[in-house]
């Protein structure tokens, strides 16, 4: 069985069975694609804590018909100074939730991956909330640029004028083209 080895970011995670998940991965250098780790929810797995959401990981994947197949994972940064506070952890999901629906598959994604990884870099400082909003308004912008979605020409009349504008103006927007409300925004509240 032919396998390779990647860097990652743990993009989200869904129960298979009893002990095993298929996880979603943003890689360097294999796009985003799905891939099962087995006993994952066994008490005794050496891969559990190494795939908890928003970890960078060093994965060594087996290929397979249907499903890749994680056999190594090691965690090279888990973020812990992000996921201390719940509104680092809010805009983590979200960036989460875009790639998950916006990137392809498979695809050789090196511009979402480091884009994504700079910006969990960034959430894991001490950083004011104001700093916050500008650092995920540039993701959001870079984002859907290297989406090709982005124009400078859509502002031919209104450009938005304030961060918070900026930000309702993009959701929007992003929502419009997934062709759907997105959870994460919302997550905190309800």
């Amino acid at each position: 069985m032919p396998s390779y080895t990647d860097s990652a970011i743990v993009i989200t995670r869904r129960d298979l069975g009893e002990a095993d998940r298929i996880i979603t991965f943003l890689s360097r250098y294999h796009g985003k694609f799905d891939a099962v780790a087995k006993g994952i929810k066994r008490l005794t797995s050496r891969k559990g804590g190494n795939l908890d959401l928003f970890n960078l990981v060093e994965i060594k994947v087996a290929r397979g018909k249907n499903l890749d197949l994680v056999i190594e994972a090691q965690a090279i940064n888990s973020f812990e100074e992000l996921k201390k506070e719940l509104s680092k952890v809010k805009e983590a999901f979200y960036l989460c939730e875009l790639i998950n629906n916006l990137v392809p598959e498979d695809k050789s994604s090196s511009g979402f991956f480091n884009l994504v990884l700079d910006t969990l870099k960034s959430l894991n400082t001490t950083i004011t909330p104001q700093q916050m909003n500008e650092l995920m308004k540039s993701f959001e912008i870079e984002f859907l640029k290297l989406s090709g979605f982005w124009s400078d020409k859509m502002f031919k009349e209104k450009m938005p004028r304030t961060l918070e504008e900026w930000r309702r103006f993009n959701r929007v927007f992003i929502e419009q083209i997934v062709g759907k409300k997105l959870r994460s925004p919302d997550f905190v509240e309800g």
